[in-house]
């Protein structure tokens, strides 16, 4: 069988990151004819800062890349028989392909919503419940949930080793997304990872090591293998966030804030990690870990093994794989 897979940029965000780990995980578990593309209004990758021509290949996806006008010139008129995932970003636009394919739609927003009939699928998939409310609410269309995976990086070698409690973070660091939380003490130590937007800068911990953004998978895998704990201090509600599932593919519990959407729908406390409320939970919570290193890694253990079973790459892999089949 024919499957192609379309997104219209390829930037540091959790679309763009479930879009490389599906078709990785298609190349490497299916035995189907898969092509990619990235298909935008400019024929570019995206935004400067949030690309690198590094960044696809090295989750091994080969791509082509076109503008939308020559994509549907030169490349939908071919296009029969075969299933399509379209992943839609905030303002990826409609194509119409032809009725003999299965045309799929992944939405990754809660933008924008009121163009997702205009797409026309066959199946409608919102990567979490969160998403998928906020879609009907919208009367924009019935989505399938399908939570987001990825691969099992636990047997990653770390690229970092300190007595320190290492409190982890991959995201952009935006005032919309990144919360300083001052949880400084003599205990613990906090890895960034992502861009940071000038307005952002103050947000940032003095005492943070910050990597700045990081594309290659094998530059990233390492550095989160380094964390002990995931914090995921988002001041608002998010779909099912990628950088949350890579940290529990690498035996990372979490740590989130308490502002429901769909870290809720992954996160299982005292499980795979623990919800806060507040900062003065937050506290509490890492003095356990920090007083407690056995139960760190008991912790750690049950992480990777809820990861394993709910969302290892395969299982997101077979539930597409009902929806056409």
């Amino acid at each position: 069988m024919k499957i192609i897979n379309i997104i219209d940029s390829l930037e540091l965000n959790g679309g763009s990151t479930t879009f490389l780990e599906m078709v990785s995980g298609m190349l490497r578990y299916w035995d189907d004819d898969i092509t990619s593309y990235v298909v935008s209004k400019t024929g570019q990758f995206g935004r400067p800062g949030l690309i690198d021509i590094n960044f696809a290949p090295s989750y091994g996806v080969p791509l082509e890349v076109y503008n939308y006008s020559t994509f549907e010139k030169k490349i939908v008129p071919h296009l029969k028989d075969c299933v399509i995932f379209h992943h839609v970003l905030g303002y990826t636009k409609n194509i119409k392909f032809s009725d003999s394919c299965k045309y799929i739609v992944i939405n990754h927003r809660n933008v924008n919503l009121n163009r997702l009939p205009s797409f026309n699928p066959f199946e409608l998939v919102c990567v979490s419940e969160h998403f998928a409310k906020q879609v009907r609410k919208a009367k924009a269309g019935k989505p399938v949930v399908i939570l987001n995976g990825c691969e099992d990086y636990s047997n990653t070698e770390k690229a970092y080793v300190n007595s320190k409690l290492v409190l982890g973070r991959c995201q952009r660091v935006s005032p919309a997304k990144f919360l300083n939380e001052k949880i400084h003490s003599n205990d613990t130590l906090q890895y960034i990872i992502g861009p940071v937007t000038p307005k952002a800068r103050r947000l940032i911990p003095n005492e943070a090591k910050l990597f700045g953004p990081v594309f290659k998978l094998n530059e990233k895998i390492p550095i989160i293998r380094s964390f002990d704990l995931y914090l995921h201090g988002s001041p608002n509600p998010e779909g099912c966030s990628m950088a949350i599932l890579e940290a529990l593919s690498c035996g990372v519990p979490i740590l989130a804030r308490d502002t429901g959407g769909g870290v809720n729908e992954i996160i299982k406390h005292g499980v795979n990690g623990f919800l806060y409320k507040n900062t003065s939970k937050l506290k509490e919570i890492i003095s356990n870990f920090v007083n407690n290193p056995d139960y760190l890694e008991k912790i750690k253990e049950s992480a990777h093994k809820d990861f394993l079973k709910r969302f290892h790459i395969k299982h997101m892999l077979n539930s597409y794989r009902e929806l056409f089949e």
